[in-house]
Parts: structure tokens; C-alpha cells; sequence
């Protein structure tokens, strides 16, 4: 049950950046809403520059994770299956499947 603060939201937004990208060519989705359960507030999240999200995605990666507010993205666990699904997603676009 997360509320809408400012110390979490970048982390919130990239998870659904994250989302939407994954289901760019299979759904095509324009935004993406937040629903902050405690006090009813959304943010929309849309997806603007695949290519710069990529890089981000990328350099997160590419640390091994990083803190986004009070949240863990991409921890060391899942880093191989990240990786595979990134790799699986880049073969996908360039028609390698």
C-alpha cells in the first residue's frame, strides 16, 4: 500500500517505463498508470524515447542494479536472467527469434 512521495516515484516510474517497454511491440500501450493505494493519487507514465530508456536500462545493468529511492531495481540475483530476457527482447525487434 505505497502513497504517492517524491522519494519512491522515480523508482515506481521506471518499473512501469520497464513494463511498457516489454510490451511495446506485442501490445503497443500508450501510458501506464500508477495507482497510490493509501491515498488514491496516479501518476501516468508513458514511454517517450525507447532508445533512451534502453541506454538507462542498460547502464543499471550494466552496474549490477542501483537504489531508486527506498526500492532495489535489478539486483545481482537476477542479473543473467535480466540479461537473457534483454538479449531476447533485441532479437525479437530485429526479427532473430
Amino acid at each position: 500500500y505505497a502513497e504517492k512521495r517524491a522519494d519512491s516515484l522515480e523508482g515506481y516510474r521506471f518499473q512501469m517505463e520497464f513494463y511498457l517497454y516489454l510490451l511495446e511491440k506485442m501490445l503497443a500501450p500508450v501510458c501506464a498508470k500508477i495507482l497510490f493505494l493509501k491515498d488514491g493519487q496516479t501518476e501516468t507514465v508513458t514511454l517517450e524515447n525507447t532508445r533512451e530508456f534502453e541506454e538507462r536500462l542498460k547502464a543499471l545493468l550494466e552496474r549490477g542494479g542501483m537504489s531508486l529511492g527506498r526500492h532495489q531495481a535489478f539486483t545481482d540475483p537476477d542479473r543473467e536472467r535480466r540479461r537473457a530476457i534483454i538479449r531476447g527482447r533485441r532479437e525479437f525487434r530485429h526479427g532473430r527469434t
